[in-house]
């Protein structure tokens, strides 16, 4: 088992769109689909509280801090 790269983990997040959010482009949306500040209280939550992206993954915008193979060669 790896961590996937940060290209990966970026796909994965995105799931498979080309915008920034894996839900679409429209800011609105986010809060039913990522866990941040002004939806949060802030603290983390149960995983799949909220909706999944494309690929069917919960929780790939917040919640928590995301770790990557590579994190530091491609800043």
């Amino acid at each position: 088992y790896r961590l996937p790269t940060v290209a990966e983990w970026d796909y994965a997040c995105r799931g498979g769109t080309r915008g920034i959010f894996g839900f679409g482009q429209p800011l609105p949306l986010l809060k039913h689909y990522g866990w941040y500040a002004a939806n949060s209280v802030p603290c983390t939550h149960a995983v799949g509280s909220l909706l999944p992206n494309e690929f069917g993954l919960f929780d790939t915008h917040g919640n928590a801090w995301e770790w990557g193979q590579n994190a530091k060669e491609d800043l």
